[in-house]
């Protein structure tokens, strides 16, 4: 007679494993999926039922929620099951602790709850982890639970507390494993997310871009291990454990039981890349070449905040540092005399790290998942652009659509912005007109508060909105009103659209504000006297907010534009020859910022422009007041240069300032 088992959270990282492997045994398996989630695991689903066809097996998907009613969970479950694998749980770093315990911990009770009603007498097989472990230093035996140890993280606290109420409110067989941090299948690397170490791949991928192989680092011994194991380990050494005899009441940790000390295993992670490797790692800990200064830093609110804010700037979640638990030396005497001569065991790092890294490359890698990134950082979200009906900011609401998102399409033209929803309607996303006189504060103000009571709030800004005049000084002494102008429009609307968006952003600690600014501010060169200020004050602007708000969730991007051919300098006719990017390509960059929230954005001239202002501003200026006579603005001056002018029309077929 077939053997019937309950499986939650199958559809999970190592569920899906664990799945596949009892499916080849020839059993009844029941699999509690969320309703919400059928649709998302279709295909994982079907599979599934494919494999229990051809193994004998059977399946039948149980819908419902543990953190929901379980009244059709338990009308759906015989009363004769022989076992329970509970895995069903939240891994979300970033998750609050109210929604951890909600699902870790009142999830589990309400499991527990369900199988007292139907009388099971099975074993139950409970996934904790060795988060249990908190911050206890030392050796850690599968015998050990409540040893003092305390919790920085919520996580670790739930997995804590939901393993608590397994040992003490379970009154059936109970075996517990504890995985310490799971990551890709060993054989092919695959993954569907980053855990534990292989967080970091992100920033090794900049790390090789930025620098040559040969660079050689320098680490400090960084103290613990980084306990890790791959997948397709753990959904053996469970599978196993389960189907032996006599083990009911024991506990297994499905560690690694030889980890690396941490700078061995980033070692390895580096040499993996194909970057920069680890060289020499310095035979002393830096509290003993520098006592008193390392505790301090170590102690210090300040520098841990500092750290937080670099880790969420590469998309890393800043807890990830509390939910650490590389101080705790794992024994696993338990699952070592469960697996003797099965030839199950965990393969070292080095052995199977390149192919996690090769995964990351093909399938992970922000280069290669374009569009899944940005769908994920679009859809649904409130945006914002101004100038939308043209341009930059049209071209930028065609590609966000498509992702998507909800937009908010802000110009004074009526008609090209209904034009524009009408484009927009085919598309993922949805577009809503507001027409506004941004020179206007008055309407500025009505804007903001009508988008706000219609939309709740808004997630993204992006101030593209603008106008440009280029005209000599000597051509402006009785023009006062161009520089008056070019900030009514340039400035005080992007200051007063993100005074009035961004109490919103900073109460739900997310937002994001963008500029659409130039690369000239990087050297102002000639004739924009009128126009580059402008640019230059709401970068300034950005700087102070990006300061101010660094640690509340608010990102602000300066995007320096080399030359786009938008209407803006469309009737300058001596343009009409420039390189100039498309607005579309200007609209992917802006994409890219919004996915990747950057302080900048700057082409490489841009650096050099910047660089040669700053170590050679004499000289950088000797050198653009040169290019202002070489294409002069009015009348010809300097004759004598009337020869290079020839030349430097040969080459250049527009202006370059």
């Amino acid at each position: 007679m077939r053997k019937k088992i309950f499986v939650t959270g199958g559809t999970g990282f190592i569920g899906r494993g664990l799945v596949r492997a009892l499916l080849s045994r020839g059993i009844q398996l029941f699999l509690l999926v969320r309703p919400n989630s059928m649709e998302r695991h279709g295909h994982l689903l079907a599979e599934f039922r494919h494999q229990a066809g051809g193994a004998s097996s059977s399946l039948e998907i149980v819908q419902g929620d543990l953190c929901g009613d379980l009244g059709h969970v338990r009308s759906s479950l015989p009363y004769d099951l022989d076992a329970v694998f509970h895995l069903a749980a939240l891994y979300d770093l970033g998750a609050t602790r109210e929604r951890l315990m909600e699902v870790n911990v009142e999830g589990t009770r309400k499991l527990l709850n369900l199988l007292r009603e139907l009388e099971f007498g099975g074993t139950l097989h409970y996934v904790s982890s060795v988060a249990v472990a908190g911050d206890h230093q030392g050796r850690f035996t599968e015998e050990m639970f409540q040893c003092g140890q305390k919790f920085q993280h919520p996580y670790n606290r739930s997995k804590f507390e939901a393993e608590k109420l397994v040992r003490r409110i379970a009154d059936v067989p109970v075996r517990i494993y504890r995985p310490s941090a799971v990551v890709g299948n060993s054989m092919t690397g695959e993954s569907p997310r980053l855990d534990g170490p292989t967080v970091l791949f992100p920033i090794l991928e900049k790390l090789r871009r930025w620098l040559p192989p040969s660079a050689p680092l320098v680490a400090f011994p960084l103290g613990g291990r980084l306990n890790m194991v791959p997948v397709d380990f753990v959904v053996a050494a469970m599978d196993r454990i389960a189907h032996l005899p006599g083990l009911d009441g024991k506990t297994f940790h499905i560690v690694d039981p030889r980890p690396l000390p941490t700078e061995k295993s980033l070692t390895a992670l580096l040499e993996a890349t194909g970057g920069p490797r680890i060289r020499w790692v310095l035979p002393a800990d830096p509290a003993l070449l520098f006592p008193g200064i390392a505790d301090t830093i170590r102690e210090s609110g300040a520098a841990r905040m500092l750290l937080h804010q670099i880790l969420a700037g590469e998309g890393i979640p800043p807890s990830i540092l509390d939910a650490r638990v590389d101080g705790a030396r794992f024994r696993c005497a338990n699952t070592v005399a469960a697996l003797e001569g099965s030839g199950i065991q965990c393969p070292p790092l080095p052995d199977y790290v390149d192919r996690l890294w090769r995964y990351y490359e093909e399938h992970l890698s922000p280069a290669r998942n374009v569009d899944a990134r940005r769908g994920q950082a679009l859809s649904g979200r409130r945006i914002v652009i101004t100038g939308a009906s043209s341009g930059i900011g049209r071209a930028t609401a065609h590609l966000c659509a498509r992702h998507g998102a909800r937009l908010i399409l802000v110009a004074r033209r009526k008609e090209k912005l209904q034009e524009l929803c009408q484009e927009i309607e085919p598309l993922a996303g949805t577009a809503t007109a507001y027409p506004c006189d941004l020179s206007d504060g008055d309407a500025c103000d009505e804007l903001i508060s009508a988008v706000l009571d219609r939309e709740g709030g808004i997630d993204v800004l992006f101030n593209n909105a603008g106008h440009s005049i280029r005209r000599p000084l000597d051509q402006s002494f009785h023009r006062f009103h161009d520089f008056e102008r070019l900030m009514r429009i340039n400035y005080f609307p992007a200051v007063r659209l993100t005074l009035g968006f961004l109490p919103g952003m900073v109460e739900r600690r997310d937002g994001h504000i963008l500029h659409s600014s130039t690369m000239g501010t990087m050297g102002p060169s000639p004739r924009f006297a009128a126009y580059l200020p402008t640019k230059c004050a709401f970068d300034a602007f950005c700087d102070c907010l990006a300061a101010e708000y660094a640690d509340r969730g608010i990102a602000a991007t300066r995007l320096h534009f080399p030359l786009v051919r938008t209407e803006m300098i469309s009737p300058t006719a001596e343009y009409a020859g420039a390189k100039a990017m498309s607005p579309k390509e200007a609209a992917e960059i802006v994409i890219d910022a919004i996915v990747e929230r950057p302080r900048q954005v700057l082409p490489p001239l841009g650096y050099v422009m910047r660089l040669s202002a700053l170590f050679g501003p004499r000289f950088y200026s000797q050198v653009l007041n040169l290019l202002h006579h070489l294409w002069p603005a009015g009348e010809d001056l300097h004759p004598e240069l009337e020869p290079d002018r020839n030349l430097a029309r040969l080459l250049f077929p527009a202006p370059i300032i």
